[in-house]
């Protein structure tokens, strides 16, 4: 198709050329790095808040010991997610869980389960104890004095404050949920 010349107005004495359209030559995408495709790691599902965690346990207590006949033990040997480490965030804290074999480059079922529970049963170190208002600080003791009603009068003077009176009796594993903000943090659901 041949070249058509236009002349504008007598104001302009340049005519305009319009070519013919003809397609551009195709792009070698092999030139470029390709990006690597970012995928979501999917939790496990017994450990899985959206499909109403088959895990319920109580986390003060050994979660593993208390798997109810219905689920199979061996699902703790199962990986939890394709991830080296899982971060859960608890309450204002967040808790990074990491493989407990040597052998194994991803975090089990028991790992989460047991990682959070040796978290949560650690003493509140003091200078997260001064971190926390006043109302919590009374809410956490409340916790801790119902949780130590069964013992001896020696063994409750003893016992120390721990990460769970902060929950507030929330010691029922509900499972883990996404965060909307990172693909790989999740929320502990307790009640």
């Amino acid at each position: 198709m041949p070249a058509r010349t236009y002349y504008g107005s007598p104001a302009y004495s340049n005519p305009v050329t319009v070519l013919p359209f003809t397609s551009p030559p195709p792009l070698n995408y092999t030139r470029y790095a390709q990006l690597p495709v970012v995928q979501e790691s999917t939790l496990h599902w017994a450990l899985d808040a959206q499909n109403a965690s088959s895990l319920r346990c109580n986390v003060f207590n050994d979660p593993t010991a208390h798997i109810l006949p219905p689920l199979n033990p061996r699902i703790l040997a199962e990986v939890a997610v394709q991830l080296p480490s899982v971060t859960i965030l608890v309450s204002r804290f967040r808790l990074t869980i990491h493989p407990s074999s040597r052998k194994s480059s991803f975090v089990t079922v028991a790992d989460v389960l047991h990682g959070i529970h040796r978290y949560l049963c650690q003493p509140l170190p003091r200078h997260e104890m001064a971190e926390i208002s006043p109302e919590d600080f009374d809410a956490a003791r409340f916790t801790h004095y119902s949780r130590c009603r069964g013992m001896d009068r020696i063994a409750a003077d003893s016992e120390p404050l721990r990460r769970i009176d902060l929950l507030g009796g929330n010691q029922q594993f509900c499972g883990l949920q996404r965060t909307v903000d990172s693909p790989d943090y999740w929320i502990l659901c307790l009640s």
